[in-house]
């Protein structure tokens, strides 16, 4: 008995011999043709005689991907290509917060190919080239003007499609430098439309409707866009009615409504124009409008509230934690809630060349590690109360006399005067160091913010290691002990007008010692006159300054054998 080789269970000539006639695959035989892998495939196919193969790739995934109450559901490469092309049109869409790490190139097709066939060496491929243009119309070649190609790196990762809008560069995997959203990595998820932000979606059904055409030339893609419609419904109400308050009846081609749809798209959004224009099928692209980030970041609940008066037009940065749950609050970031995922580190980068987290925006920001030193000094006595400010101290129940220096970079007294440090913030304490047990020592900080405040935190432990690097990822600092460090001032009065002190330091430190500088609010620097009068004698060490003028506060710097 012969076998019948075929993709379906259609032919049915079981009698015959050899070579079968049979008619060509229609659409719906295609489709009824058996996945063996049951679609669980990640990888797409790939035997497409055709160099366009990716294009009809996309197209079809778009085609093939069918609502259901949880989601859009398919093949799982075809979900993969859809949202990595969903995650390329993001690109375009936010451009404005990736300009500086993406690159688009334009192909015009006319100039294109006549400078392939003008070439010796290429003429054959552009002759090539130009016959399959000519040939593949179901990818709406013949309406194909330009195409834009998408860059990071130097390196392509997708562009415009004629037949799917946007589509991925063929294998891309996870860009980790590179959010599409906020702690969305670029290709990183498999997301559909009704997933994504709201300005995206909003954006896209505008510019379907605003410019017909692409509805008639793309009805792959615009039909995946209303079968998104229902779990848009039933997940996010509010963008539901946005979208049908613009546009009614979205299944409905109404060519008549093209301008207002347009005026409200004009209104909301920035055409990809002039030089930068980008384009499919000869509709522009949109992006979302260039945000003033000075007036967003003016506006961001996140912004320092300092008590010292700052320099006129310096811009006020944000302060920034990681772990921080704005959402409790509803603290605004940059025209968005913040977001308790986002990772926030100042990575030793200067804070006015900073990038805010999760966006491409350059605008100065502070965090943790710009208060809080690395080591904190652990004292063999407890301070004078009644002279000195002691970090509002927390002992441990066991008795524990240990003092500390307060943990602190002089960028907060460009914000804050010194005396700030013992007031307190909305009923809490500017400053609080608790000992944690084992040893370690909890210190947190305060930062008054335009909202409320924001907590800084920083735990340290002892660490006898000389090798020990401090990690602003692990955020862990060390305590130095077996100090002794004695100060006097005198006359311990302050009257502003030419005041002048006698200070006396003793310090006892195993292979090392200590010194004082002597400072004032505002971060202006080391006073003018300090004459210093070292007497030494092994370990232990007197030193007697002769301080002309008034200071605020006094950083003294502790050096042994850890460093």
């Amino acid at each position: 008995m012969s076998k019948i080789l075929s993709y379906n269970n259609k032919t049915t000539k079981t009698s015959s011999e050899d070579w079968i006639a049979v008619e060509p695959y229609s659409d719906d035989d295609i489709r009824q043709i058996k996945d063996p892998n049951g679609g669980l495939s990640r990888n797409p196919r790939t035997a497409i005689p055709s160099p366009f193969a990716q294009l009809d790739l996309v197209k079809n995934a778009f085609e093939h991907l069918q609502p259901t109450p949880q989601g859009m559901v398919g093949i799982a490469s075809e979900q993969i290509m859809v949202s990595n092309a969903l995650d390329v049109a993001q690109l375009f869409f936010e451009y404005e917060n990736h300009r500086d790490q993406l690159h688009i190139v334009r192909w015009n097709k006319t100039a294109e190919l006549e400078r392939l066939k003008a070439s010796p060496e290429h003429r054959l491929y552009g002759e090539t080239l130009e016959l399959f243009l000519q040939a593949d119309r179901v990818y709406n070649f013949a309406q194909l003007q330009d195409w834009y190609i998408l860059l990071l790196n130097n390196q392509v990762i997708g562009g415009t499609s004629p037949c799917s809008f946007t589509m991925a560069a063929p294998n891309v995997g996870v860009v980790e430098s590179v959010n599409v959203e906020p702690n969305v990595k670029l290709f990183g998820q498999v997301r559909d439309l009704w997933q994504r932000d709201d300005e995206f979606i909003y954006h896209l059904f505008l510019l379907f409707n605003a410019y017909t055409s692409l509805r008639r030339s793309l009805g792959n893609v615009y039909q995946y866009m209303v079968n998104n419609l229902p779990l848009i419904q039933r997940n996010k109400p509010e963008l539901y009615n946005r979208i049908l308050a613009v546009i009614p009846n979205p299944t409905a081609l109404q060519a008549d409504r093209e301008p207002m749809v347009r005026q409200m798209l004009d209104m909301q959004f920035s055409p990809f124009a002039g030089e930068s224009a980008v384009s499919v099928l000869s509709a522009p692209l949109y992006r979302k409008k260039m945000v003033d980030v000075t007036t967003s970041a003016a506006n961001s609940d996140f912004v320092i509230a300092p008590t010292r008066k700052q320099a006129d037009g310096e811009l006020l940065p944000l302060v920034l934690r990681n772990n921080f749950n704005g959402s409790v609050d509803h603290y605004t970031y940059i025209n968005r809630e913040w977001d308790s995922a986002t990772q926030v580190f100042a990575g030793g980068v200067p804070v006015d060349e900073r990038h805010l987290p999760d966006t491409s925006i350059l605008y100065p920001f502070l965090t943790t590690d710009d208060f809080f030193t690395e080591n904190i000094i652990r004292l063999g006595g407890t301070i004078d109360e009644n002279h000195y400010f002691d970090g509002n101290i927390q002992r441990t129940a066991n008795a524990s006399t240990a003092s500390y220096l307060l943990p602190l970079k002089p960028v907060f007294f460009k914000y804050f005067n010194a005396s700030d440090l013992s007031s307190h913030v909305l009923g809490r304490n500017f400053i609080d160091i608790v000992e944690t047990g084992a040893g370690s020592v909890t210190v947190t900080l305060r930062i008054p913010v335009k909202k409320r405040f924001i907590e800084l935190s920083r735990t340290y432990i002892p660490i006898d290691d000389a090798s020990w690097q401090f990690s602003e990822q692990m955020g862990m600092g060390r305590i130095i002990s077996g100090v002794q460090l004695c100060t006097s001032i005198f006359p311990f009065v302050r009257t502003g007008r030419a005041d002048a002190y006698k200070v006396q330091l003793f310090t006892y430190v195993m292979n090392g010692g200590g010194s004082l500088r002597f400072l004032s609010d505002g971060g202006s620097g080391e006073m003018p006159k300090v004459t210093e009068q070292p007497r030494t004698r092994l370990s232990y060490a007197t030193t007697y300054y002769d301080v002309q003028g008034d200071f605020d506060y006094i950083e003294a710097s502790v050096s042994n054998e850890l460093g």
